[in-house]
């Protein structure tokens, strides 16, 4: 034993531990506790429940069209998009016909299951496997989107992809540092739209950051991505927060529509 230290200490540091870790659970659960009986978005809190794995409470509640259902205290506090409903205000639309539709190399095949609201499509990749997919990982936010069975993230990691930038792209004066921004820049030139390939460089939380194009018709900036790096997202989010300027994303799925064959083009352009 060190001088100075109390005999017991540890022990007595380790029900302190429990004591704090008790206290908190209490002021945690009479914080969510204050929303029992009340009532948000059509949707009557009747009790918490407990806590799920991810140590999100889950409150049991009642739905303005009388049906008992269960969710989190998350959802129903959310200020982008709280729950609304059990399901019944989805359940009231048809349900969205993606039959034959691509989603980046996924085309969608068929609707596996039809009772629940947010359906599962069974979809065929470019490259032959087949992939289920939820339909709000098909048509939600572009960040969350799935565009392949797997098959683009190896891509990007063989050969032929992290080699791209060693491929030459050149049109009208500049040299692009992907294929993506060459396909898009002669896009923007046959719709004769106005266009400047990384005029200037902003400083953004003590880090530069150049977008891809500037519209000078629109007064908007372009960011080509067909990839999101770790904290790419997190920076572009910044330049519009921090800078209030309008900045538009060129993704994967949108430089296929303008060229479809792009992954057999990309191939036979020679490694410089």
């Amino acid at each position: 034993m060190s001088s100075g230290q109390k005999p017991g200490g540890a022990y007595n540091g380790f029900f302190l531990d429990i004591e704090y870790r008790f206290l908190f659970t209490r002021i945690a659960s009479v914080k969510y506790t204050d929303i029992i009986g009340k009532t948000l978005n059509g949707i009557t809190v009747q009790e918490i429940k407990s806590k799920d794995l991810n140590g999100n409470w889950i409150c049991l509640c009642k739905c303005h069209c009388g049906n008992m259902f269960s969710t989190t205290y998350g959802h129903l506090t959310s200020k982008k998009c709280p729950k609304k409903s059990c399901g019944c205000i989805a359940r009231k639309y048809p349900f969205l016909d993606l039959t034959n539709k691509r989603f980046g190399r996924l085309v969608a095949i068929e609707r596996i299951n039809s009772e629940t609201v947010d359906s599962v499509w069974k979809c065929k990749c470019d490259c032959g496997n087949y992939k289920d997919v939820i339909l709000h990982h098909l048509n939600g936010p572009k960040r969350s989107r799935v565009r392949s069975c797997g098959c683009l993230s190896k891509d990007f990691k063989s050969w032929e992809f992290t080699t791209r930038r060693k491929r030459v792209f050149e049109f009208n004066g500049y040299r692009f540092r992907s294929g993506y921004e060459y396909i898009y820049a002669r896009f923007l030139s046959r719709s004769k739209i106005k266009w400047e390939y990384e005029p200037k460089t902003f400083l953004i939380s003590g880090r530069g950051y150049t977008p891809d194009f500037y519209l000078p018709d629109t007064d908007e900036w372009v960011e080509v991505k067909g990839f999101w790096f770790p904290g790419a997202f997190e920076k572009c989010s910044k330049f519009k927060t921090e800078l209030n300027l309008k900045l538009r994303f060129i993704l994967e799925d949108d430089i296929l529509k303008i060229k479809p064959n792009y992954y057999d083009w990309l191939k036979s352009i020679p490694i410089g």
